[in-house]
């Protein structure tokens, strides 16, 4: 903690009552934001947005916003001494737990839930991208982090000059609710001819993942990071942060990219409406949805006219009769293809891609996850299923 005197203040309050601490802590502009820290995908990206939210003037800044960070509930605790440049850290167990009555109270806490876990609205994230414009991103990887993740790399065979991109396949190991969420896990098995493509073209790759992933098969100048003895949360860090991008799925390793402001190409993207992704040069694809009554693939209109547009369980799809189809080898090889191209500038879209890409996004509503976001599907994917793009002729959107 960088605030001696702050924190000698708050062990203070931590001794009274809450009803008694709380017009001591707002005398002194203390506030708690409520960010979810425990899993990655919100620790990254929910105090970007929480302290952006604050610079644009979207909600009013307190002198000390104070984040309780006990190392039992981070999902990443080297990712937090990148957040105590912007805000006051309480890392003691003891006193996070003594602080939590007061932390709680209604007028201390700050909402948080409509940045990230935003169940059947649209999150916060586009709107605040759309006004941060082309404003640099909060977090760079320091010095020491790059030296530390380098001489790692160097031990695992790159050569300075040398580049490395980042994959992630969503499966279910590290979930405590892997039944309610399986319908975003894919098979990494769809990934090796990306992973090709991209060492094909001069790169490296890095699998992120725990060690619960399915072992990779021995490729040249791929790291299979997941069941590496070198994991850390401070290697984690530098992977994410210093990837020219990331090839991935929808989960936390995104986010952690993005925050770092490495654009992320997301595959296999469930329910359809988070598809158009969190930063603005990131591009998504979805999975298809199979509905079992009809006997079909369904059309892009159809899946976003409907409420499974926003499903978020899978006993969801499943009751409603849907099944989701994960993206093919081909689809995710043409995504890694786009992002190659668009790290190194070669990357040009044809008219037709244009027409795509606005007919795909005229599909969004308010109330979809992404909706107003400023990425983009992939160009190949929307080329690939043009024929998905218009309901088809019997189609009945009440129905």
């Amino acid at each position: 903690m960088k605030h001696p005197l702050l924190t000698q203040f708050l062990r203070f309050l931590s001794t009274l009552p809450a009803p008694l601490a709380e017009p001591l802590a707002r005398l002194a502009g203390i506030r708690f934001p409520g960010l979810a820290l425990e899993f990655i995908g919100h620790q990254a990206p929910e105090p970007e947005l929480f302290y952006k939210e604050g610079i644009l003037g979207l909600r009013k800044k307190y002198r000390f916003e104070v984040l309780l960070a006990p190392p039992a509930k981070v999902a990443n605790q080297h990712l937090m001494t990148y957040w105590e440049a912007f805000f006051p850290v309480i890392r003691d167990p003891g006193l996070c737990a003594a602080l939590e009555p007061l932390a709680r109270r209604p007028q201390m806490c700050l909402p948080r839930k409509h940045y990230i876990e935003a169940l059947d609205q649209t999150a916060a994230f586009p709107r605040i991208h759309e006004l941060w414009g082309n404003r640099p991103p909060l977090l760079k990887l320091t010095e020491a982090d790059r030296a530390f993740g380098w001489d790692i790399l160097r031990r695992w065979g790159l050569k300075d000059g040398d580049w490395f991109a980042c994959v992630h396949c969503r499966e279910g190991g590290f979930d405590k609710n892997t039944r309610c969420h399986s319908f975003r896990n894919a098979q990494v098995e769809n990934f090796l001819p990306a992973i090709q493509e991209i060492t094909a073209r001069g790169g490296w790759v890095v699998r992120l993942g725990d060690a619960s992933m399915t072992p990779l098969p021995k490729m040249p100048r791929v790291v299979d990071y997941a069941l590496s003895p070198d994991k850390s949360a401070r290697m984690d860090v530098f992977l994410c942060a210093g990837s020219r991008f990331l090839l991935g799925s929808s989960s936390g390793p995104a986010m952690l990219c993005s925050v770092f402001g490495v654009p992320c190409g997301i595959t296999n993207n469930a329910p359809m409406g988070v598809t158009l992704l969190y930063a603005p040069p990131d591009i998504g694809i979805p999975k298809l949805v199979r509905s079992q009554r009809a006997g079909r693939i369904l059309t892009f209109p159809e899946v976003l006219g409907a409420p499974v547009s926003n499903f978020r369980f899978a006993e969801q799809y499943e009751q409603e009769g849907y099944e989701v189809i994960e993206n093919t080898p081909d689809d995710i090889r043409w995504l890694a293809r786009e992002l190659l191209e668009r790290a190194e500038g070669t990357w040009q879209p044809a008219p037709d891609d244009e027409a795509f890409q606005k007919t795909f996004k005229s599909l969004f509503r308010p109330g979809h996850y992404t909706y107003g976001s400023t990425s983009r599907a992939g160009r190949d994917f929307l080329r690939s299923h043009r024929n998905l793009l218009t309901p088809p002729a019997t189609w009945d959107p009440t129905s």
